[in-house]
Formats: structure tokens, sequence, C-alpha cells
């Protein structure tokens, strides 16, 4: 299931239509409506999300208190860069008792030299 604005590009949703993806559209301007989205998700019948989006998407709902979990890989790889897109692309913050606090619940060794993370949102 993809979630995006509604006034996204017409070959986007073409796209997504000729790859038989499943699409709902909440919000105009920028960004998607995370309070519409989740209201239309949850009118489906979903109750539980997982994210895959990019650094902003994920983002907006680490700064919004909506993630309860982190699964995340960690491969043998450095990439750097002032413009290299993060896990959690969003504002700044303002003060560090708003940092998100995680408690691990799995670490996991995978592939050639991968590790497997698992945490809970404190």
């Amino acid at each position: 299931m993809v979630v995006t604005k509604e006034n996204v590009a017409d070959e986007y949703i073409q796209q997504l239509d000729k790859k038989g993806i499943t699409y709902i559209k909440a919000g105009n301007g920028q960004h998607v409506d995370i309070e519409l989205a989740l209201q239309i998700l949850y009118n489906m019948g979903f109750r539980k999300l997982g994210l895959s989006g990019g650094g902003t998407f994920n983002g907006a709902f680490l700064r919004q208190g909506l993630i309860d979990e982190i699964s995340l890989v960690i491969a043998p790889l450095a990439i750097g860069g002032k413009h290299t897109p993060t896990l959690f692309d969003c504002e700044d913050l303002q003060r560090l008792d708003d940092v998100t606090k995680l408690e691990l619940q799995n670490m996991k060794p995978i592939g050639k030299g991968s590790v497997w993370l698992h945490y809970k949102v404190r």
C-alpha cells in the first residue's frame, strides 16, 4: 500500500496502477497529510503499519510520536555527504529532552557483515 498526496503527478499514479500497487491519496501541497492518511487507513481496517518510506516521511512520523518500533539493518558500508538522505530527515530538535529514546529488543548478525537491530521506542 502506498500513501501519497492528492496532487501527485499522473505519471506516478499510472506507474502504481500498471504495477498493481494499491494506493491512497491524502492531502494536497508539498506533503502527505499524515492525520488524514491514518484516518483513511483506519477506516479501511488497518490497525498496524510498517513504514518503508524515505527519511522525510519517516521523520514526519517520528516528530509526531507515531513510531513505536524501529527495525534497522546496518550494512558494512559507509556513505557520507551533506545532502545524503538519512533514516529520519526532519526538523532539528530544539531541546535534547525531545530526543526519541530507544530500547534494544534484539540484535542479530545477518548476511555478510550486516547486523539487524530491533528497537522499541520508549
